[in-house]
Order: C-alpha cells, then structure tokens, then sequence
C-alpha cells in the first residue's frame, strides 16, 4: 500500500479481512490520503486509539508511513497475545499514551528527540520500558526483534512497511501456515 503511494490510517484487526481463497485484504480506507498528501496537517483522532502511534497521541498532525507501520506491529503483537497490546480506556490520547507507555517506557530526548515539542506533548511519571520478551514470553526472538523495531517510539527511527516484510520473523521456525490449512468459519460449519 505504501510502495502504491497510500496512507491507510486506520489498521486495526478489524479492517483486516481473510477472503475465501485466504488472501489478507485490508477494508475500510475512510480515513486513507495518498503520499504526499498525508503529510499534510490531518487530525490527531486518526487511528483507532489502540493501535494509535505516540507522535498523534502527542498531537502531531502531519505524519506518514510510520503510524501505518505502528498500526501493524500492534496488530501482530495482539494476535501474539489473544489480546490488544495498548488498550486504552477510551479515546483519550493521554489514556492511550499512558497504555503505551506502561510497555515502551516514557520517552527520553534520547530515544525520541523534540517529542516534548509536539503540541499535545503531556508529561508522564519516568517509567522504564519492558522488553518484549516479557510482554511476549512466548514469541520468539525474531518476533521480539520485529516489534521492538516496528513499535520504535520515535517514528523518524521506525522500521519501513518493506523492511519488516523483510525481517527474519516471516521466514524463521516455526513458518506460517499454508494458505489451505487456515480454517475459516465457513469451513467449520461445512463440516458440523
């Protein structure tokens, strides 16, 4: 989507849809803005707040392929976990920024210069970040190497959409399963 000069905007589990023949599509494209035109000034309530990036809860009106990018580690992190990564209560960004935080630990001007300059930049209580192996015991170490590379606080130092189909994640053990063996709803009542 990106290499086709579009922001989606809006990922979240929900607009990712299987077909019947198993492919991933991506639905809901409300919120979408072709590049270079999403790095125009645009709302800081993009993103459903669960899988909104930092830089918009911070304020950040202009952004591109990074928040995207963000959006989907959140996705892999959640179907990791059997539950959402960052959930929020509401669509506070502050609430939001708070669930990230718990996780990634606050920003320092080290991590993530200027953020303190961002319009809607809050103050948080310095809290140290988790490493993904014990948020995600159970993934791997490639997995824990791909979200801490996608879920980068600072989106200038945030792995591209093409560098993280890239990672050694997709093609380590155990791989993915084949298309066919994927069962869908319709399948499992065909056999009821």
């Amino acid at each position: 989507m990106h290499s086709k000069g579009w922001l989606h905007r809006d990922l979240k589990p929900d607009n990712c849809l299987i077909t019947h023949d198993r492919q991933l599509k991506l639905a809901d494209f409300g919120h979408a803005a072709q590049l270079p035109d999403g790095l125009k000034p645009a709302p800081s309530h993009l993103f459903t707040s669960w899988y909104r990036p930092p830089e918009l809860c911070f304020g950040a009106t202009c952004h591109s392929t990074p928040a995207d990018v963000w959006a989907a580690g959140c996705i892999i992190a959640e179907m990791l976990l059997r539950h959402p990564l960052f959930p929020g209560r509401g669509d506070s960004n502050k609430l939001q920024a708070a669930a990230i935080f718990r996780i990634t630990g606050t920003p320092t001007q080290e991590a993530w210069p200027q953020h303190d300059l961002l319009p809607g930049h809050m103050l948080f209580k310095a809290t140290p970040a988790q490493p993904f192996s014990q948020v995600l015991p159970d993934a791997t170490i490639q997995a824990h190497d791909l979200l801490s590379a996608m879920l980068c606080l600072d989106p200038a130092k945030r792995i591209s959409a093409r560098e993280a189909l890239s990672h050694d994640w997709f093609a380590a053990s155990p791989s993915a399963a084949s298309r066919q063996s994927i069962t869908l709803p319709d399948d499992q009542a065909a056999t009821s």
